[in-house]
């Protein structure tokens, strides 16, 4: 069953004998990456939840969820939403992903003036 699923999700068959690194080697760039983000959010959210003093009991209540969903948020083996990482933000008053807006050059400025003029 466990075989199934990983053929299907990551794309290895585990149904030829191969190493570890084998299996790992043929699992796609951003499957790695997206466990990567995962484990390291839920490794913030974690400290954030252990650092406030509160339960996770009643940590749960005031963000609005049951307290089976967030312990399966910290645990890292969920596929969490950008709401779900806003909402602890919110909760906690502290930036979990920090991600900056590119900067603006003159020139893309000026081209993109240029383009929405012209029509």
């Amino acid at each position: 069953m466990v075989a199934g699923f990983w053929n299907r999700k990551v794309g290895c068959d585990m149904n030829k004998k191969k190493t570890f690194r084998d299996v790992a080697a043929e699992v796609p760039e951003h499957i790695k990456r997206l466990v990567r983000l995962q484990y390291n959010i839920a490794l913030r959210m974690r400290a954030m939840v252990e650092q406030s003093g509160k339960t996770q009991k009643e940590i749960a209540r005031d963000i609005g969820m049951s307290e089976s969903q967030l312990s399966d948020i910290l645990s890292g083996e969920v596929n969490m939403t950008m709401k779900t990482i806003a909402r602890f933000e919110a909760y906690f008053d502290e930036e979990i992903i920090g991600i900056s807006a590119p900067k603006k050059t003159s020139r893309s400025r000026s081209s993109s003036i240029k383009s929405k003029t012209a029509v």
